[in-house]
């Protein structure tokens, strides 16, 4: 699904962690061992990624994703993502800090802000989908962190945690012992649920992209007011 520039399907590669997202769609693939005895002698990374098992029925709930980029000339792009059961999501696009694009959907209306007026355009949401403009399917539906082995000789380094909202995170750079990469790559997760809450990957060239994600169910309303767009009206 493209809604538009820069609201493209966003992929972020973190050494063998790979987040894939196409509107709201999470995918994350991390080197694990699901199916057998963890190898790794620290029990607290065994905990976090045996926690990868049943994570997902934590997201059907609801969660809030946010990705930022700042790449190596310092410009800082963000993407946030909240989503409330089958029926709610909202988005926002930053640009150098400023607002680009403003999207929420609540049951079967879609609502898209206009930066000409700063007013909200209304349209229902099986019109959009029928333009080809719009895969709820894919927004509020489609969502899972998946956890699953990848072929690699990679191993994680213990570092100095940090504080994570209202817990303690633990951080780990991952490294692949097999090849090498123009980056660092880290991941976080709290010490106490052991959920991942952040991916960090730090580019030679000074670029820096981080993914973080908040399990909890967000409050999303309806505007209130917004003017109707026409059946063949295109709001993005």
């Amino acid at each position: 699904m493209r809604l538009k520039n820069s609201f493209a399907p966003l992929t972020i590669i973190v050494g063998i962690v790979t987040f894939v997202t196409g509107a709201l769609g999470l995918t994350l693939h991390l080197g694990t061992v699901t199916n057998t005895a963890c190898r790794f002698e620290d029990v607290e990374l065994c905990r976090f990624l045996d926690k990868g098992k049943t994570v997902n029925r934590l997201l059907k709930n609801g969660y809030i994703v946010k990705s930022t980029t700042i790449d190596a000339q310092g410009k800082k792009n963000e993407e946030v993502w909240e989503v409330a059961g089958e029926n709610k999501a909202h988005v926002v696009n930053y640009e150098g800090g400023k607002e680009t694009f403003n999207m929420i959907i609540i049951d079967n209306d879609l609502y898209v802000k206009d930066y000409l007026d700063g007013m909200w355009w209304k349209k229902p949401i099986d019109q959009a989908e029928k333009e080809g403009k719009l895969n709820i399917e894919k927004i509020v539906k489609n969502k899972q962190l998946e956890f699953k082995e990848i072929d690699g000789d990679i191993s994680y380094q213990k570092l100095n945690g940090e504080k994570c909202r209202n817990s303690q995170c633990l951080r780990y750079k991952i490294v692949n012992n097999r090849s090498e990469t123009d980056g660092d790559q880290y991941l976080l997760f709290d010490d106490q649920d052991y959920l991942l809450r952040k991916i960090q990957r730090q580019m030679a060239n000074g670029s820096i992209s981080e993914f973080t994600i908040d399990y909890e169910l967000p409050t999303i309303e309806e505007p209130i007011s917004a003017k109707e767009a026409a059946d063949n009206q295109n709001v993005f």
